[in-house]
């Protein structure tokens, strides 16, 4: 696990958005800040984050999204690794952010999954929101820790393929 996901930050991370203190929302809000990735977002981008936010765990060749799905949420990898668009992806990585694209893609042009068991941080986007969420996975809890959400893994015949992503 990075050095930057520790502590405090990942209690309050755990914690339901809801429920967080305006002292967790600010260290929230200073670890996001301190993120490559993240360093040029405006404070105000940084605190809306912080604010809705979320943990979840998922075992190794989970898959976190499809091609074809839209984009209602981008992550950051806690720990574990990822593949998608071709590459592995380890911590601290953001990714799975929709094109800056004037109107945006739509929809995600390929799958991506998690390569070992891996901690995300979920950022719902405002297409969310807006939607009403529905998952075909039902989220359970991790044995290891209570209270955190766990996606399935993937079906042995929906195994993820290099090919074609």
């Amino acid at each position: 696990m990075s050095l930057t996901f520790k502590g405090d930050f990942l209690i309050a991370l755990r914690k339901a958005p809801s429920k967080r203190t305006q002292q967790e929302i600010e260290t929230l809000q200073k670890t996001f800040k301190t993120l490559s990735s993240l360093k040029s977002c405006a404070h105000s981008e940084l605190l809306k984050y912080a604010t809705k936010a979320r943990y979840e765990y998922y075992p190794a060749n989970s898959i976190l999204y499809k091609k074809g799905d839209d984009y209602t949420s981008w992550f950051i990898l806690i720990s574990g690794a990822v593949f998608s668009s071709g590459s592995i992806f380890y911590p601290p990585a953001c990714f799975g952010q929709e094109p800056k694209a004037p109107g945006g893609a739509s929809k995600r042009p390929l799958q991506c999954y998690t390569v070992e068991p891996s901690e995300l941080i979920v950022i719902d986007t405002e297409r969310a929101r807006k939607k009403s969420s529905t998952t075909s996975v039902t989220p359970t809890l991790s044995p290891s820790r209570p209270h955190v959400r766990v996606r399935s893994s993937i079906a042995s015949n929906d195994s993820p393929s290099h090919s074609g992503m």
